[in-house]
């Protein structure tokens, strides 16, 4: 009896695996290699089958034996080192997630368009990728948020931490801790989608504006809520940011701030208006609007990709402060 349970129980193997091997395998079509995996019918695309290819369309499925079997992710260095310069994800993509390293070194890559409405990414996937790609469409937000996350979880944060019952202190000590981590993350740049927050955090490179913008969805990933960071700047030259801790607000700068001076958390990172002012002229001499508060702004596009709602929206920073309300809905 021993002897059969063990016969069946091989029996039952081997089954198992020819099952495996015909339905969860390596593809290939005109353009893509992809492994299809038959319990879920998702496909993950692996890489390319035409190396000459400069613009795809990431497609919803792909048909195999009369089956469908849907797109849910870019794969592990997919288009590593690809000559690719556009690539569009379709909007009836439900979910993809873009996996680590899937656009590494892809000098050539112009403009990424992310248009489904679930997206999941390795802070990984554009590793070395060309600074002055663009990226839009209309799954950019979900692609912020995803990648933010991933990134304040490497830099040891938790992700949406309950500030409530903590002190000013901790929560000034996290500010601190995040712009320190962000600014050695980034490099100041004049890259061609420089603005945007997509950019600034996937390929590291951006200005002041996409620096101020990533540092606001970072610090939405760790908890802060959105009433009490803003994006702002000078309405000409310079961009920043404005947090709210110990119930007054604070003009803060990831890019230009001495982290070399204050590698550790040190109260000087966050400036009141007048101490600001002095800051400006020491690191942006010829700005016009160094003394001019009344001219300061808060910004109303977070992410400034193409098509955002609300782009290059404005709002005088004394002006927001007269309407802002606060959780109990009082001015």
């Amino acid at each position: 009896m021993k002897f059969l349970g063990t016969t069946i129980l091989f029996a039952l193997i081997n089954l198992c695996l020819v099952y495996a091997r015909a339905t969860d395998k390596n593809q290939s079509n005109e353009f893509f290699y992809f492994w299809i995996t038959g319990n879920t019918k998702k496909a993950t695309i692996v890489g390319l089958s035409d190396k000459s290819l400069v613009n795809i369309n990431i497609p919803q499925y792909f048909v195999v034996d009369g089956e469908r079997y849907y797109v849910d992710e870019i794969g592990y260095s997919a288009f590593t080192k690809s000559k690719l310069q556009t690539v569009t994800i379709s909007g009836d993509i439900e979910k993809i997630t873009i996996s680590a390293f899937a656009f590494s070194e892809c000098q050539s890559l112009k403009t990424v368009t992310i248009n489904t409405p679930k997206v999941s990414v390795n802070t990984m996937a554009f590793n070395n990728a060309n600074p002055d790609v663009v990226i839009k469409g209309s799954g950019v937000p979900a692609f912020v948020k995803s990648f933010s996350e991933n990134l304040v979880k490497e830099w040891g944060f938790t992700v949406n931490k309950d500030y409530v019952n903590l002190t000013q202190t901790e929560r000034k000590k996290d500010l601190f801790k995040l712009a320190n981590k962000l600014n050695s993350y980034i490099t100041f740049s004049g890259n061609a989608d420089q603005g945007n927050a997509a950019v600034a955090l996937a390929v590291r490179h951006a200005s002041w504006g996409g620096i101020s913008r990533a540092y606001y969805n970072l610090a939405i990933a760790i908890g802060i809520k959105s009433n009490e960071v803003l994006i702002g700047g000078d309405a000409a030259v310079s961009a920043w940011n404005y947090v709210k801790v110990d119930n007054k607000w604070y003009n803060v700068d990831v890019s230009r701030f001495d982290f070399k001076t204050y590698s550790s958390y040190s109260n000087v990172f966050f400036y009141t208006k007048s101490g600001f002012s002095s800051f400006l002229d020491r690191n942006q001499p010829s700005g016009k609007y160094n003394h001019s508060p009344a001219r300061w702004v808060v910004v109303n596009d977070l992410i400034h990709y193409q098509g955002e709602p609300a782009y290059n929206g404005v709002t005088y920073f004394d002006n927001y402060l007269r309407n802002i309300k606060d959780d109990s809905g009082r001015a």
